[in-house]
């Protein structure tokens, strides 16, 4: 990383960054021969000045390629197809190339206008892009690719390839040269040969499971069911091919992520978490997945930070501007309390992928977190524009102004435009209890949750079973005996819950407030307490303090009024997720308020 220079969004390695340095030498030595009028540089100072701004913004984005086949459920060929090509361009420093997230949103629906590539290389800040189409008739495969301008829409390349599936290794390979070459791009020998690697499997059933389970894990509806499905596909294509060092990668990831959702926290998930990232990186050293599959093993399996950062450094080196790898070193480093170089790190990683909801979101919340509010509005309202109506982000609007000015129309206008059942039925739900229990609209909130079918918020942070959240609306309505029967329904699913898993800190602290619910002062006291100890914010900056305003609120509830006060002003003076307006308008905390005191932002 020392060695590499940012410009713009665009990182180079430093021999990438030869010609640009050569080219602005000889601009200042020209210059310094004979001045210029900068309204109308002389002709070989502009071609010098034509040729930095060229070097310095080569980019291209690689769109969703169309699946021609007969079967539709041939697409995720298609799509591995375009993942691996955008895979191997983006090892050439000298390219820009815009990070996959960014560009899935733009395939054209069926029936739907055309990408209009004008519009779109602007909010990429592209001048080229990669179309393409794949047809595959049993185990024949036909892969037809072009090089289009973004300005002309003219194509400056193209060429059909045929072959089988484990073919499309080399066919990945021979684009990624040409359009490489046909960009001009200075490749060193050590691209050279990296593009031209062999291929990762020779086992067309390998291949296919692994293209399968790798659609499912990147397709964000999936979330927890398509888990399930991708492990399954993972674990035959490593057993098909022992080898296959992608496949290994892959499935390390999908073990780490059914430990950080809470699905599985035992031992064995994260020996077998272990168990592949270490076949791939014994497989594969320079593979940049094989290194995040090893960082997220350290990061999701313990909090271990120190180990975690160089496996995510190194997939930086091996792929400079990699936005996975960015929003991983952002996600540590957040963790970490270092919250200016996360933010930093959060824009770098919504710059590589421009149209990223997840990106973007992540790093404005960051910035709402350190209550930097006029900074994330000038971050939001331009990705607001560029990805009209993503609900990541206009709920984030919400939070932001709720935050900013304790104004909650921008969240009331969400949620009345949104669709019913986004994100999910129960975080609808949720959504809908939170801002009319901010309103006071008590019954309003009963009313709703009673008529859904909210089951349960099971989250990275929030625990909700539907017994603790009608508990909670009649706590907050002060009506604790109707609330009770709710609170010991909820207390008696989550003590067996807590019992099974003792190392979740979600559930120690949901049972702490159902304990505070049905009068249990000291037990609940004691098992925030043990939650806070589980995830203190010496060891994660970011959930830390969640758990420290659960405590608060548990002390609250249980007689405890100055410990609750002193944590909440304890609160008030770091960066956290929760603002102070929500101190100030939030029921829980009315009977605290004069003792808070939030300062004016």
């Amino acid at each position: 990383l020392s060695e590499e220079v940012m410009l713009g969004a665009v990182t180079f390695g430093h021999d990438a960054m030869r010609p640009v340095i050569q080219a602005i030498i000889e601009l200042a030595e020209a210059a310094a021969k004979e001045p210029w009028d900068v309204a109308e540089p002389a002709p070989e100072l502009a071609a010098l000045k034509t040729r930095i701004d060229a070097l310095a913004r080569t980019g291209i984005a690689v769109l969703p390629f169309d699946n021609l086949s007969a079967d539709p459920e041939n697409g995720y060929v298609a799509d591995g197809m375009q993942e691996d090509i955008l895979v191997q361009l983006a090892k050439v420093r000298g390219l820009k190339v815009i990070a996959r997230a960014s560009v899935m949103a733009h395939r054209p629906k069926p029936g739907g206008p055309p990408v209009d590539l004008r519009r779109l290389a602007a909010d990429l800040g592209v001048d080229k892009f990669l179309l393409g189409s794949v047809r595959r008739a049993g185990a024949q495969v036909r892969v037809t690719v072009q090089l289009v301008d973004a300005e002309s829409s003219a194509a400056a390349w193209s060429e059909s390839f045929d072959g089988t599936l484990t073919d499309l290794f080399a066919m990945q390979s021979r684009v990624a040269l040409e359009v490489a070459s046909t960009l001009r791009a200075s490749l060193s020998p050590e691209e050279r040969m990296a593009l031209q690697a062999t291929a990762a499997t020779g086992n067309a059933a390998a291949y296919q499971a692994f293209l399968k389970a790798r659609a499912l894990v990147m397709d964000a509806s999936s979330t927890r069911r398509g888990l399930d499905e991708a492990l399954g596909l993972l674990e035959n294509a490593v057993t098909a091919d022992p080898h296959f060092a992608p496949a290994h990668a892959l499935l390390s990831q999908v073990h780490s992520l059914f430990f950080l959702w809470g699905r599985d926290r035992t031992e064995q998930r994260l020996a077998s978490t272990l168990r592949a990232a270490e076949a791939a990186l014994r497989l594969q050293p320079d593979l940049p997945e094989a290194s995040l599959a090893m960082g997220n093993y350290f990061y999701r399996g313990f909090r271990d930070y120190a180990r975690a950062l160089p496996h995510f450094r190194r997939a930086l080196e091996l792929v400079p501007g990699h936005a996975d790898a960015l929003f991983a070193l952002a996600s540590v480093e957040r963790r970490r309390g270092q919250w200016d170089e996360a933010a930093r790190l959060f824009r770098l990683a919504a710059e590589a992928s421009p149209l990223d909801p997840i990106a973007h979101y992540n790093a404005i919340n960051t910035l709402q977190c350190l209550r930097r509010f006029e900074e994330a509005w000038r971050m939001l309202e331009p990705a607001m524009s560029r990805m009209p109506g993503h609900p990541a982000l206009t709920s984030l609007k919400g939070e932001l102004f709720l935050a900013w000015h304790a104004d909650l129309g921008p969240m009331r206008a969400d949620l009345t435009s949104r669709a019913p059942g986004l994100p999910t039925e129960d975080l609808y739900v949720w959504d809908w209890i939170r801002l009319l229990l901010y309103e006071r609209r008590f019954d309003e909130a009963l009313a709703r949750l009673r008529a859904s079918s909210f089951t349960l918020v099971d989250g990275q942070l929030q625990y909700l079973p539907r017994a603790l959240v009608e508990a909670e609306i009649l706590t907050q309505a002060r009506r604790p005996d109707e609330a009770r029967p709710h609170w010991e329904r909820a207390h008696a699913q989550l003590s067996d819950l807590c019992a099974h898993r003792p190392e979740d800190a979600r559930l120690r602290g949901v049972n702490a407030l159902a304990l505070a619910g049905i009068g249990q002062g000291e037990r609940a006291v004691a098992a925030a307490q043990a939650a806070v100890a589980l995830v203190p914010l010496e060891k994660d900056a970011f959930d830390g303090a969640f758990y420290l305003e659960r405590l608060a609120l548990v002390q609250l509830r249980s007689g405890r009024r100055e410990e609750a006060a002193e944590n909440l002003r304890r609160l008030l003076e770091l960066p956290c997720l929760t603002p102070p307006n929500h101190f100030s308008l939030s029921p829980a905390w009315e009977t605290l308020r004069d003792e808070i005191q939030p300062k004016a932002q």
